[in-house]
């Protein structure tokens, strides 16, 4: 993952301003900036960039933009943006829609037609969070693709919830993945955004082309093991079952994988197992009830896969981190 960080603290007023238009010119789209308050534009971004679409991580005062027809005639990158309300107010006009968007949702919006946008960002809100991706790395049909106009995504519920969940963490925890992991976690994400956007834009998933259909699924399969981890009931006919799709396909959709489906439920569980034995918040917790929280109810069975993935069993891993504070 390659980052890059651009300040404006440095500058004053319109130079503030000059100095966002360039940076927006270069690495999204070229837009007319104006600061409500009018005096400057004091904001900071860093981009995240995942090789077939980049991350923005922004924070910045209330502003509007515009970016005019002739704009879009000199420079157009053909790229969509997906913008994650933070907090605050976001209203979007392309074409003959005009769009404003709850917190929490997506609104994407299209670099090959003129638009006009204002944000005005709560006090409590934290950065804002972007993602650009080209047209081209998305196996979309065209219908769904354009003409250029807003589109919401409801980021509470479905894939979209899987994105937004998915954009949070890859900003909060930007430096653990930089330097590696680049072309894993851009095909992650656009994995999610195509299962967002073709299922917002009228495309069913079964329609996509089979690659991006099985990446799709792929991700919102992890994500759902995730969330689980703690139901003992959490198998992969279970996960099959919840997704509409049949056991043998579950299993070729992780074929090229390291691991099994079962496997990853089992070192998913292992790894929070681990976790929670390391804390000394949890430190007067009885092992088998950590065990437990995360699915593992047979005591004996847990200490025995503990101990051949880690090489202690877990009343060791504790005393070994915590000491005196441990407890069986």
């Amino acid at each position: 993952m390659i980052i890059s960080e651009f300040s404006s603290g440095h500058l004053t007023g319109d130079d503030q301003i000059a100095y966002w238009e360039d940076v927006g010119a270069r690495s999204a789209m070229a837009a007319r900036l104006t600061p409500v308050a009018g005096d400057g534009l004091t904001a900071h971004c860093r981009i995240l960039d995942l090789g077939r679409l980049q991350v923005f991580v922004q924070s910045y005062p209330a502003l509007s933009a515009h970016r005019s027809a002739t704009m879009v005639r000199q420079s157009d990158p053909e790229v969509l943006h997906l913008w994650l309300t933070a907090g605050g107010g976001l209203s979007i006009s392309q074409g003959r829609e005009e769009l404003t968007a709850a917190e929490g949702d997506f609104v994407v919006y299209d670099s090959s037609g003129p638009l006009r946008g204002r944000h005005t960002p709560s006090e409590q809100a934290g950065a804002s969070l972007m993602i650009q991706v080209p047209r081209a790395e998305l196996p979309l049909p065209p219908a769904a693709l354009g003409p250029a106009r807003p589109t919401r995504i409801c980021g509470r519920t479905g894939v979209g919830a899987l994105l937004g969940s998915h954009v949070r963490e890859l900003a909060s925890r930007t430096e653990e993945f930089a330097g590696s992991g680049s072309p894993f976690l851009g095909d992650a994400t656009l994995s999610l955004v195509t299962g967002a956007l073709a299922r917002t834009r009228g495309v069913e998933t079964r329609r996509l082309p089979e690659p991006a259909r099985q990446s799709v699924l792929r991700e919102c399969v992890k994500r759902f093991i995730g969330n689980h981890l703690g139901d003992p009931e959490l198998t992969p006919a279970r996960i099959a079952a919840a997704h509409h799709i049949s056991l043998r396909y579950l299993h070729k959709l992780f074929e090229d994988e390291d691991h099994t489906v079962a496997d990853r439920i089992r070192t998913l569980r292992l790894r929070m197992i681990r976790h929670d034995l390391s804390d000394p918040a949890l430190a007067a917790r009885p092992v088998y009830r950590v065990a437990a929280r995360w699915g593992l109810t047979d005591p004996t069975y847990a200490s025995k896969a503990f101990r051949a993935t880690f090489g202690l069993t877990p009343s060791e891993h504790r005393r070994r981190v915590l000491g005196s504070r441990a407890v069986r």
